[in-house]
């Protein structure tokens, strides 16, 4: 899991650190990346099969990649979203 998580926070951009800031310098930014590429990276980077984006009913909002047998993700999705609102109740009890 903490690499999982550790590939998720470099591929899209939110590696916290406890160093100093650099001197703030007028810079150009890169163009910010598409969701189907920071989905594709992700998934190259974590060596998975499938990287999916669902809402907060389970609904496929994009995807990279395919999950290798069709009723898997039948199966697999409706289990994903219940672990997660699962974990989102935990958080609220726990504070």
């Amino acid at each position: 899991m903490p690499d999982f998580l550790d590939i998720v926070e470099r591929t899209l951009g939110v590696v916290d650190t406890f160093l100093p800031l650099a001197p703030i310098v007028e810079e150009s930014k890169p163009p910010a990346k598409k969701l189907s590429t920071i989905l594709a990276d992700l998934r190259q980077t974590s060596h998975a099969l499938a990287a999916l984006l669902l809402d907060e009913k389970g609904a496929v909002l994009a995807n990279a990649g395919n999950i290798p047998e069709e009723n898997t993700e039948n199966n697999l999705i409706p289990a994903l979203t219940t672990a997660h609102h699962d974990g989102i109740k935990v958080s609220y009890e726990l504070d």
